[in-house]
């Protein structure tokens, strides 16, 4: 699957998984090691999410690299949506970027970092 140039929006072939580690070459800063709120989901405690340095308040989140959602309360989630420049799509309930849009990273607080 990771030779599958279909399934790939840029069209490039190929792609990378590290195992029980961290890509020291391509992470941008250090990893920091906190403990799990709860093993069942990979849960952990946040200090806040936002965009550009705007932070909501904390709580519980799930590590998920397995999916492009972002999952949170209604307000928090249309501050991040709105930062971003996404468009809400009522029908359905989601807020929506092309990949190509987003200029701007979502940030995450953990343990004060």
């Amino acid at each position: 699957w990771l030779e599958e140039p279909s399934l790939n929006p840029q069209g490039a072939k190929g792609g990378q998984i590290t195992f029980g580690d961290y890509d020291k070459q391509h992470c941008s800063s250090q990893c920091t090691w906190v403990p799990l709120a709860q093993e069942l989901w990979y849960e952990i405690n946040v200090d806040g999410v936002g965009v550009g340095g705007t932070f909501n308040g904390g709580g519980a989140a799930i590590s998920d690299t397995g999916t492009s959602f972002l999952i949170g309360p209604n307000d928090a989630i249309q501050q991040i949506g709105q930062g971003l420049g996404a468009s809400f799509d009522g029908s359905m309930g989601l807020w929506k970027i092309a990949c190509s849009g987003a200029s701007k990273t979502i940030d995450v607080k953990i343990a004060g970092k």
